[in-house]
């Protein structure tokens, strides 16, 4: 209801501007899988819980989300956080052979210790800026977490998610 109430968000994703973006790095036209504004807040406790560790996304073999700032982002907003595609496949199989050594099990989510251990802490990219800046990123392929926003800060950005295969994800107007 709320992307049929505005649709301009809509037809910012299937412009030819993003849509040829989208288009471009995944070698198809992709499915427009999700248009969501992402609110960010503090969470109470000091432990970092599920997509505030680092992760790579089930949906598609390979997928691109935008995530566009809708106000200004420092590091008390909770940037974006990712890891580049081309080192996220060594940290993984280094962070597996790490816990294998300590006896620990597979798990599919990654401590920033983890990170830090087998030396991968200056890979991570923080994607901070003023408004309508941001990234796109292949989420299937690159680690990357949620917002840690501070205390009294928040974050607001357009999320828009484009796979190559059809996955579960917002309901839009047919007849577009």
């Amino acid at each position: 209801e709320d992307l049929l109430r505005n649709p301009v968000l809509v037809d910012f994703a299937l412009s030819d501007a993003a849509m040829g973006m989208a288009t471009k790095y995944l070698g198809s036209i992709p499915y427009l899988n999700r248009v969501d504004l992402l609110y960010s807040v503090s969470r109470s406790g000091d432990e970092n819980v599920s997509s505030q560790l680092f992760h790579v996304d089930p949906e598609g073999l390979t997928q691109v989300k935008f995530f566009i700032n809708v106000f200004d982002v420092g590091d008390g907003e909770g940037p974006f956080t990712f890891i580049p595609a081309d080192k996220t496949a060594r940290i993984i199989r280094d962070v597996n052979v790490l816990r294998r050594q300590q006896g620990k099990p597979h798990a599919g989510r990654y401590l920033d210790e983890e990170i830090t251990a087998v030396g991968a802490g200056d890979s991570i990219v923080r994607v901070k800026g003023p408004q309508g800046s941001g990234v796109a990123a292949d989420t299937s392929r690159c680690l990357h977490l949620g917002s840690r926003v501070s205390p009294g800060s928040f974050r607001l950005c357009l999320y828009i998610q484009y796979c190559t295969t059809l996955e579960l994800g917002n309901a839009f107007d047919v007849e577009r």
